[in-house]
């Protein structure tokens, strides 16, 4: 099961992980998908199908923000 996140930033580095509700890092992902000259849209793909059903939280984090968003998994 893949799952697509899809997010906008005006940042270059971007810093994504996946965390399980016990705070061990399920996934971790850092590139560089955005031109600084402008917004992007850019995406990655979650693979889950190693996951079981669950509350996980999606954390995104740049050089100056970080935000979190909660995912529930349902297999």
């Amino acid at each position: 099961m893949r799952h697509l996140i899809t997010c906008t930033s005006k940042f270059k580095i971007v810093n994504i992980e996946i965390v399980d509700i016990y705070g061990r890092i399920n996934q971790k992902m850092r590139f560089d998908a955005f031109d600084s000259r402008k917004n992007a849209m850019g995406g990655i793909v979650w693979d889950a199908s190693h996951l079981s059903s669950g509350i996980y939280f999606l954390v995104v984090s740049t050089e100056s923000h970080t935000e979190s968003k909660q995912l529930i998994l349902i297999k």
